[in-house]
């Protein structure tokens, strides 16, 4: 019994040592947090129109600046009465913060929606100012422009095209 009662105390006695705390331990209740800020929306105001174009016997092209005048230029018969315009997209989201752009990444088609014709590409994708660095304004909106170049095929139908095309948005 005697035996008993010493291990009892050897086994209490180092139970204190190990698992007791000395003075120099010390801890603080860490705080984390999250801000969640408004989702980003896009908008189409305007779609990218190419305008009326004559037909050429031989290939051409139609470049749409991405501004808000929308300039039309290129080799194409371009007819004055149906000039086009850019695309115009308004952007809504948490004031004063930046956004990025991103557009098709590869060349689209234009396909024919009445009549016949083979489809026309449209490739060289812009958007007004950069893609990056855009800002919306302390109301939290902006508006951007988008053009391309519009590739015409040699004696393309006559028809109305139509097509569409990625835009995508979101905060840097």
């Amino acid at each position: 019994m005697k035996n008993l009662f010493l291990i009892a105390i050897i086994v209490l006695g180092f139970s204190g040592i190990s698992f007791g705390q000395d003075g120099n331990t010390n801890y603080v209740l860490a705080t984390s947090s999250a801000k969640i800020i408004a989702q980003l929306e896009i908008t189409q105001e305007a779609g990218l129109d190419f305008g009326t174009i004559g037909a050429k016997s031989t290939a051409t092209n139609v470049t749409i600046a991405a501004t808000a005048a929308g300039t039309r230029g290129g080799t194409a018969d371009l007819i004055a009465t149906a000039i086009g315009n850019s695309g115009e997209f308004s952007v809504t989201g948490q004031p004063s913060s930046n956004f990025s752009i991103t557009l098709a990444a590869a060349a689209t088609t234009l396909s024919p929606v009445t009549g016949t014709g083979d489809p026309m590409v449209i490739g060289s994708w812009l958007a007004s100012g950069d893609l990056t660095g855009h800002t919306t304004d302390g109301d939290g909106a902006a508006t951007f422009y988008v053009g391309a170049t519009l590739t015409v095929g040699a004696s393309q139908d006559a028809a109305t095209y139509t097509g569409t095309y990625d835009v995508t948005i979101h905060y840097e």
